[in-house]
């Protein structure tokens, strides 16, 4: 039968291990305690630096690094705002882009542009320009069974027509307009003896003096409440001449810092806000001798 010694390593022969743990206990006094080894007053350990807590550069550093920390996190918010404006505001100029492109459509069939609106035979307005372009749009801008379905037989308000009054098609409406709008237009003629959609009557290029390039054809609104079937418009005569006016009868929109309009010649001009009056009433004539940039 084999006997085994057990030996507690680490401790001379010569020290108990009771006597070991006493002078361990002493490394850790502190001077100011009592030594009898029950740890009061006992100090940190040799060669740990005290606890003085952060430096205020490292708090400093740690308040500026959560700043741009948090605006870093805001900007991408930010410049999607920016972007979805922007797009909002390219959309808006391509609809007038295309409106502007039927209106030239129709002058090459007619040889004039279309009147503001059609009258019935007692001289009422019947018909509104944004109807009597439906079937001028390029293919693909409008649904053709909309076209199709409009009736010149009957007022814009008859029973048949009033059944396309929530089908309006996307060119007439702003993407900028909240809450989208299923029967309101943004787009609107200015009529007067002097613009460019003379009431009833129509406009040949010869009578446009100023010349096409410098003169406003349509307009864009905001919220003006407008059905898109219905003959109804802006009255120079009534207007007020600046762009996004608090009187609300006037040119404006939804888009920060002015609004579009759409000139004779088929392009797109983005009117600021600041805009003077005289520069935009010379806009809107047909025949003032004046070329406005």
């Amino acid at each position: 039968m084999h006997s085994y010694r057990v030996i507690e390593v680490g401790y001379p022969a010569s020290r108990s291990r009771t006597a070991a743990m006493t002078e361990l206990d002493d490394e850790y006094a502190s001077p100011a305690g009592n030594g009898n080894g029950n740890g009061a007053g006992r100090a940190a350990p040799r060669g740990t630096p005290p606890d003085k807590g952060w430096h205020p550069l490292v708090i400093a550093f740690v308040v500026v690094l959560f700043t741009f920390g948090a605006i870093a996190l805001l900007m991408p918010s930010l410049d999607g705002i920016g972007l979805h404006q922007a797009s909002e505001k390219a959309q808006c100029s391509n609809n007038l882009k295309q409106i502007g492109m039927a209106l030239h459509n129709y002058l090459s069939r007619e040889g004039t542009f279309p009147p503001a609106y059609f009258i019935d035979s007692h001289g009422r307005p019947m018909h509104s320009w944004r109807v009597i372009l439906l079937p001028y749009f390029e293919q693909g801008v409008i649904d053709p069974e909309v076209a199709k379905s409009y009736d010149f037989d009957e007022p814009w308000d008859g029973p048949s027509n009033r059944k396309l009054a929530d089908k309006m098609p996307a060119v007439y409406q702003c993407p900028a307009e909240k809450p989208a709008q299923a029967h309101t237009t943004n787009y609107v003629a200015v009529v007067g003896d002097e613009t460019f959609s003379p009431f009833a009557a129509a406009r040949a290029v010869a009578d446009i003096t100023d010349g096409l390039s410098n003169t406003i054809a349509i307009v864009e609104v905001g919220a003006a409440g407008v059905p898109w079937v219905a003959p109804r418009d802006l009255d120079f005569a009534q207007l007020d001449f600046r762009v996004n006016s608090a009187t609300g009868y006037g040119i404006g929109s939804r888009h920060k810092g002015g609004a579009n309009v759409l000139l004779a010649d088929g392009s797109v001009r983005f009117l600021e806000a600041a805009t003077p009056p005289e520069s935009l009433r010379a806009l809107l004539t047909i025949a003032d001798g004046e070329a406005t940039k």
